[in-house]
């Protein structure tokens, strides 16, 4: 018979605790000797033995550290029994065990936070090319979750005023679990949002400043639960690229001057490196091939041939070859070397990317053809880089496509009306977006996965793949954290609330006894609930006799547990389980209904089996058809619950809605998406259509399509374009001082939607000699457009006579000058573009006129407005921040 062990449950960290054997009072003979054993429960529900050297004696002493903290132990003693005879062997029996959970004696908090610039010669200063590095470093929170924030810091002097700095928050957030060293670390890359940050930091300025300066200012604030605990106090100064007042006497970044490169022409040696360890470095494409010619919109590789190097970090870096000097274009994470030659995700040579090797607007001749090189940095040996270019001449040249500039606009014809998006692969480029903190190992994964297995589960489309990575987004965080299984970790009123088995008065009792006794798990009183008691949770709610269990197809009393969410998506149920066993054998050979831990413990399961979750509940199906996340997609993936973001409260299905459509529609480009589309017979053929596709550029007609908001309130965006992409594109503005009053001829509404044929009217004398009358402050120095009614809403507007594309002044201007140095001003119901856009627009349609083109104006609205300047490569107005009236010369 075993006796019991006595001793503390829940040891303090870092306190030393005795515990002693008891034995059974049925025990009789001779007392012998005890030996002391520990186990680590694992992942898979497995103990591992960590005893090492046995302790000894019927009393012994163990001290947990803060690595151990909530995490499952189990204690055994034997008693080593000599053998009744002499010669006899000793028995070893046992005594007693006793489980333990570690708890922390410590007041958890984030006790300092960072934000640097990790390998820079000076760790405060950076470039919008760089990523900078945020810490927080944490007494007694291993294994929390710590959410950080950038902000640009406009107050004046040491210190951050949250008045003042109220609305320069990156929207963005980053998170990341403290480590057994008590810091959380994440990655800032500036690059990937350099168009956001810039824009927020030049729009809310210090009191009395002219300009931000040569410098933005960033700090970061590091929260866990919600709750701002920490702020970095010394500040990042980034170069501020829109900077005029020394602009002349600055120096952009530049490569170190002593590394080895290779330099255009055949003179050009290759400069190894001096320490021997980066032996090499290319471009390839996605089939090994390496590169010395690609064009803007190719994926490109780099392949690093290296050695004594394996399990070292790199940084590569994309330069711009100039004469004079470099421009950085590209500049990835820290890769860590798995071989000698290492072949890394890539990326997209995009126009963004490749507008960063433009000195000048005009004339420069990087603005068609560009050279670029690598620079390879060493994050471990030395702060030394390496510089390789590729062909014979040294350089890899790039190529801008004389086609539209919009470079979703360069994917592949479309076959037979197909998208030519929704069978590309997904990559682990598109996911960088999406789970910014995750490895790139666990991206590769997750891309590949879902391009195996999307067309054989009917989710091979732009719309599928937006869906199904917002949800996976929220329910798996940035860092894509694998969830093994479902937690039952609840407090007591929670479980009431979350589950319908402990609403009755049996359950209520039980949610008491069960769940946790204090809410706030970073009370160090709060005592996390033990694996076992999570086990009956789960089997209350989802097993039989839970109404919850037919539902879910639950049959057995451990089925609940046995079947409980885990994956990408939390997928949940026996019902689901059996229906995904076929495909699981299929794909992995793995019987998930006798081992249903698999799906929580692969990533490519964890994938998969969301993708079969989507076909099962026929999401597959609805996700191509709507944008309502949050009332269609997520009531069949899951419950809706409540989440803290920032200081803000929210939902899981609010999330899940934000994530889609900032970011994963974005990605995989929906809007744009032909799906369902390839059957509708196209009014011209080409390949170049409006916004909505309803028209396309043909050999004889071109458009310049005009995408407004529906209330014209905020500026759209104007883009001219033929057969063979994009001519021309500009803000525009479509409000007019009648409001909704869009028909009525002299009612000065609206411009309202349709096509308009159109005609061109330049400030040049007419037949008789009289120049147009619309010139001067009101329309501008450069002629106007008329429009007239073709098709759509516009034949409902067939009184209205007036409407013209013009220019003029703008808002600040007054009734004098023509400044472009305020946001567009409201009309008397024409279409209003910059003064700078209007000769521009002129010239093409003269041109294009002399060729024998018609010319319509098409104007359409969208709902969107961020999605749609997304889609043509560039952002809102940063001068667009008023709030219009229908009201001329108002200082709205």
């Amino acid at each position: 018979m075993t006796g019991t062990i006595i001793g503390n449950q829940n040891p303090l960290e870092g306190t030393t605790y005795s515990y002693e054997v008891k034995p059974s009072l049925l025990s009789f003979g001779l007392k012998g000797e005890y030996e002391w054993y520990l186990y680590k429960k694992q992942k898979n529900g497995t103990w591992k033995d960590i005893t090492g050297k046995p302790k000894s004696g019927e009393k012994v002493t163990y001290r947990f550290g803060e690595i151990a903290v909530g995490i499952e132990f189990q204690m055994k003693v034997y008693e080593i029994k000599k053998g009744i005879l002499p010669g006899l062997p000793a028995n070893k029996e046992l005594a007693g065990t006793l489980i333990l959970i570690p708890t922390s004696n410590k007041v958890s908090k984030i006790d300092k936070v960072v934000l640097f610039n990790r390998g820079a010669a000076n760790v405060n200063k950076a470039s919008y090319r760089d990523t900078l590095i945020a810490q927080a470093h944490c007494i007694g929170m291993f294994n929390k979750e710590i959410e950080f924030h950038l902000w640009e810091d406009d107050a004046p002097g040491k210190g951050h005023d949250p008045v003042i700095n109220k609305n320069n928050r990156h929207t963005r957030s980053y998170k990341a679990l403290v480590n057994a060293k008590g810091i959380a670390e994440v990655q800032i890359p500036l690059m990937s949002d350099e168009k956001i940050l810039r824009q927020m930091a030049n729009q809310f300025m210090m009191k009395g400043d002219k300009n931000e300066g040569a410098n933005h200012e960033y700090y970061v604030t590091a929260s866990y639960s919600g709750q701002i605990q920490g702020t970095s106090q010394v500040n990042v100064d980034v170069a501020n690229p829109d900077y005029k007042g020394q602009s002349q006497n600055q120096t952009k970044p530049q490569p170190q001057g002593n590394t080895p490169k290779f330099t255009p022409g055949q003179k050009a040696p290759k400069q190894p490196d001096p320490k021997g360890n980066i032996i090499e470095a290319v471009f390839i494409d996605d089939k090994g091939n390496e590169l010395s010619k690609v064009a803007v919109g190719d994926k490109v590789r780099v392949r690093i041939h290296s050695k004594n190097m394996v399990g070292k970090h790199i940084q590569y870096v994309i330069w711009e070859y100039d004469t004079t000097s470099n421009d950085e274009v590209y500049r990835s994470g820290n890769i860590k070397i798995p071989a000698d030659v290492c072949d890394t995700s890539g990326f997209v040579i995009t126009k963004a990317i490749f507008e960063k090797g433009i000195d000048s607007p005009v004339g420069d001749p990087d603005s068609d053809k560009q050279n670029y090189f690598i620079e390879i940095i060493s994050k471990d040996l030395s702060a030394e880089s390496q510089k390789f270019g590729i062909n014979p001449e040294g350089l890899v040249q790039v190529e801008k496509l004389k086609s539209a500039a919009v470079v979703q606009k360069q994917d592949p014809k479309p076959e037979n009306g197909k998208c030519p998006n929704c069978d590309k692969p997904v990559t682990a480029d598109d996911l960088k977006t999406i789970f910014p903190n995750a490895t790139e190992a666990n991206r590769k994964i997750v891309a590949d996965t879902y391009t195996k297995y999307m067309k054989d589960l009917g989710m091979n489309t732009c719309w599928n793949k937006a869906h199904f990575f917002a949800q996976a987004k929220i329910e798996s965080g940035d860092a894509l954290s694998l969830k093994e299984g479902e937690g039952f970790n609840y407090y007591w009123e929670s479980l009431i609330a979350t589950f319908g088995a402990f609403k009755t008065k049996e359950g209520r009792e039980k949610a008491k006894l069960w769940g946790r006794a204090i809410r706030d798990r970073r009370d160090p009183k709060a005592v996390d609930v033990p694996r076992e008691t999570q086990i009956k949770i789960a089997n209350y709610a989802y097993s039989p006799p839970a109404s919850k269990a037919k539902e879910l197809e639950n049959t057995e009393p451990n089925d609940g547990w046995n079947y409980r969410g885990r994956g990408l998506i939390q997928v949940t149920g026996k019902g689901f389980y059996k229906y995904c066993n076929p495909y699981t054998l299929k794909y992995n050979n793995v019987d998930v209904i006798k081992n249903p831990d698999a799906i929580g413990q692969s990533i490519d399961l964890a994938v998969s089996s969301g993708m079969i979750f989507f076909k099962w509940k026929s999401i597959n199906m609805l996700a191509n058809t709507t944008k309502d996340v949050k009332g269609k997609i997520c009531p069949l993936v899951g419950k809706n619950a409540d989440k803290t973001i920032g200081n803000k409260k929210s939902t899981n299905y609010d999330e899940k809605q934000k994530a889609f459509t900032n970011i994963t529609s974005l990605v995989f480009k929906i809007d744009s998406c032909k799906f369902g589309k390839g059957d509708e017979p196209k009014k011209q053929k080409g390949k170049y259509a409006t916004y909505d596709s309803k028209y396309t550029a043909d050999d004889t007609t071109i458009y310049i399509d005009v995408i407004v908001p529906s209330d014209r309130k905020k500026e759209g965006l104007l883009v001219f374009f033929d057969n063979t992409g994009i001519l021309h594109k500009c803000y525009v503005l479509g409000l007019g001082t009648g409001g909704e009053d869009r028909y009525t001829n002299g009612g000065y509404g609206n411009v309202p939607n349709g096509l308009w044929k159109t005609k061109q009217e330049l400030n040049e004398p007419n037949a008789n000699g009289q120049p147009y009358p619309n010139s001067g402050v009101s329309f501008g120095n450069h002629g106007t457009i008329r429009l007239s009614p073709k098709a759509g809403d516009a034949l409902n507007a067939s009184k209205r006579s007036g409407i013209l594309l013009h220019c003029g002044h703008t808002i600040g201007d007054g009734k004098k000058g023509l400044t472009d140095n305020g946001p567009l001003m409201v009309t008397h119901g024409c279409l209003r573009v910059y003064n700078k856009d209007m000769p521009i627009i002129q010239k093409i349609y003269t041109e294009q006129a002399k060729k024998g083109k018609t010319i319509y104006i098409y104007v359409e609205e969208t709902t969107d407005l961020k999605a749609m300047f997304t889609n043509y490569g560039t952002v809102p107005d940063p001068k667009d921040t008023v709030i219009r009236k229908n009201k001329k010369y108002d200082p709205q």
